[in-house]
């Protein structure tokens, strides 16, 4: 299973990084887990393995992960595409979505593809692209006042064992019940000591952890444990 960084900033816009996004290899399509601004470019650069996206999971609604939707759904548009898209995001941005796109003359029912809504909620399921997951709270964004969460992180279940993305987190602590059993965390760094977490994740006996999300004044210091990363580096969980 291959994984690509499409996109390795935080919130300020970067000159030498795209925002959050990255792509998934799937049995049956890309899985592309946020679209921050850039994605679209990103996934058009030949030289660079890909895959066509079947699936895609908003974590949160922040633009600096989701600011790339709209252009890709429009540059898809303008392709012609009709290959179905399914669409999983937090229940406030899954209910919002329609009226957004169609202020942008992108709604639904005008693309020439089905843009398969779906809620992102607490629980185990599946995707289009053929990639079994599990999604949790994670804090970063507070429960909405009907009780819903806002904001989320992931396990992908691999061969090798779990990959997490915890996407952003306001404190590490949500991840510790599914560290057992991770082979790979991709851990964003914008809003949490870097360092001890890492401590904590390898401590759990997580074997690779990359580091994403990264503040355009950030350093890159080396970490003990674990790998800053670029936009178009992939890895391979073998």
């Amino acid at each position: 299973m291959k994984l690509r960084f499409l996109g390795t900033s935080a919130g300020s816009p970067d000159p030498e990084r795209a925002s959050s996004s990255i792509l998934v290899e799937g049995e049956r399509g890309g899985l592309l887990i946020d679209v921050g601004e850039g994605a679209s470019r990103r996934l058009q650069e030949s030289d660079q393995w890909s895959q066509e996206v079947v699936s895609i999971i908003l974590t949160h609604n922040h633009p600096d992960h989701i600011a790339g939707l709209p252009f890709l759904l429009f540059g898809w548009k303008g392709a012609r595409r009709s290959l179905p898209v399914e669409l999983f995001a937090p229940w406030q941005m899954m209910n919002d979505l329609p009226e957004f796109l169609g202020a942008i003359r992108l709604h639904p029912d005008r693309l020439p593809f089905p843009l398969l809504l779906q809620e992102l909620k607490t629980g185990d399921f599946k995707t289009a692209s053929g990639h079994e997951l599990t999604a949790w709270h994670n804090n970063h964004l507070p429960v909405d006042e009907d009780g819903r969460d806002g904001s989320y992180s992931l396990a992908l279940s691999s061969s090798k064992g779990k990959i997490l993305f915890s996407s952003d987190l306001e404190s590490f602590d949500t991840m510790f019940p599914y560290l057992a059993g991770a082979h790979t965390l991709i851990l964003e760094t914008a809003h949490i000591n870097v360092r001890d977490a890492v401590r904590k994740g390898k401590a759990s006996g997580v074997e690779k952890i990359y580091l994403t999300h990264i503040p355009r004044d950030e350093t890159c210091d080396p970490v003990a444990g674990a790998i800053w990363v670029n936009d178009n580096d992939t890895i391979e969980i073998e």
